[in-house]
């Protein structure tokens, strides 16, 4: 998979406490969601061609 967008989900460090950015989680949640609608249209694209060569 291409790296990007590129989202770092854990790290953890005794003693220190991350502060999560909201916006950036709901923009990261429209990206992902939109790759994932593009995904499987693909996907249906693909398999209709592939049934369409049997």
């Amino acid at each position: 998979m291409p790296p990007e967008p590129l989202i770092l989900t854990g790290v953890n460090y005794p003693g220190v406490k991350f502060a999560v950015d909201e916006e950036a989680v709901e923009s990261a949640r429209g990206v992902f969601s939109q790759r994932r609608v593009d995904g499987l249209e693909r996907v249906r694209v693909a398999e209709t061609v592939l049934s369409g060569l049997a």
